[in-house]
């Protein structure tokens, strides 16, 4: 498992997010408990999709330009011992569009993401 700069070890859940391409960016606001909004984050690479869900995130930043992968690295930072934050969504690059966040934790949603018409 690789550590970034600051010593956190990545997080098992996607090796090198970097090398995927980002074809979905989604925030989901739950009005009466921020702690169950979330951003799925969906990446595309050979005829494969993945969506991962990240709870209570927090701290988004973006910088100008579409939402990409470019740099991106995702972090477990539970070794940290934060109060309700486990993972790091960060950019090792500082391009542009890359999202960087705080989340209480990730996870893998297990749906179809695309159906075919009937």
């Amino acid at each position: 498992m690789a550590l970034d700069s600051s010593g956190d070890p990545e997080h098992p859940i996607l090796s090198h997010p970097y090398s995927w391409e980002l074809v979905e960016f989604m925030y989901r606001e739950d009005q009466s408990d921020w702690r169950e909004s979330y951003i799925d984050l969906v990446f595309a690479r050979d005829g494969q999709e993945r969506r991962l869900r990240f709870l209570a995130p927090r701290d988004l930043e973006m910088s100008r330009g579409l939402p990409n992968s470019i740099g991106l690295v995702i972090l477990d930072i539970s070794g940290r011992q934060l109060e309700g934050i486990k993972v790091r969504v960060d950019n090792f690059e500082q391009s542009h569009g890359a999202p960087r966040f705080w989340a209480a934790e990730v996870f893998e949603v297990f749906e179809q993401l695309h159906s075919e018409p009937e």
